[in-house]
């Protein structure tokens, strides 16, 4: 994975100056924003091209009750290799809880539906532009936990799995998203990696 370390670092700075002291974010009216981004390129050997991802899906959840938070669900992807150019871009809500032990970790539990619409376009050996597009939906099941390793600042896990149908085409995503947090009185802020 490759992300720009400039851009990652700044996101993580300008984030936990939103951030105050460290207590408990999980009570009714703090925020949790973030999200995970990156770029990840792939040399194919056997056809001597380049695959380049570009993903992106940003956070913005908000506790109504104590340990209880809901938000939008949005998240894209561009793909391309050569002539061949793919995007695809998802939109829903999640839900989920999360709950604070003595400070120092923040364990939680989300799931999540999206609408999904796919556009791919490509030309053929003729050279004529060929374009296709298909929707389907995701379901998505994470876990994790916010870890704190010093005053406000924090190691992230969250392991995940995604449930995709497109067109009855079923697939399953299994990963890992790891990065850096902040937690603060009345907010958190997660930047991820995917992996």
């Amino acid at each position: 994975m490759m992300v720009s370390r400039g851009m990652f670092f700044g996101m993580i700075l300008g984030c936990m100056a939103f951030c105050t002291q460290a207590k408990s974010f999980t009570d009714p009216g703090s925020l949790w924003l973030g999200g995970t981004a990156g770029i990840i390129s792939q040399k194919e050997t056997t056809m001597s091209t380049s695959i380049n991802y570009f993903y992106f899906s940003p956070v913005f959840r908000i506790f109504p009750a104590k340990n209880f938070f809901i938000g939008p669900a949005f998240d894209g992807t561009i793909a391309t290799q050569d002539d061949y150019q793919s995007s695809s871009l998802g939109f829903g809500a999640e839900f989920g809880c999360a709950f604070s032990i003595n400070d120092k970790v923040v364990p939680y539990f989300k799931s999540g539906f999206q609408y999904i619409s796919n556009n791919s376009k490509y030309n053929d050996s003729f050279d004529r532009e060929h374009e296709s597009s298909i929707d389907g939906f995701a379901i998505s099941i994470m876990g994790g936990a916010m870890i704190k390793l010093f005053d406000i600042v924090g190691i992230q896990i969250e392991p995940k799995f995604v449930f995709r149908n497109f067109d009855g085409e079923r697939q399953n995503e299994y990963g890992i998203n790891i990065g850096f947090c902040a937690i603060g009185d009345k907010a958190a802020v997660s930047v991820l990696g995917k992996f």
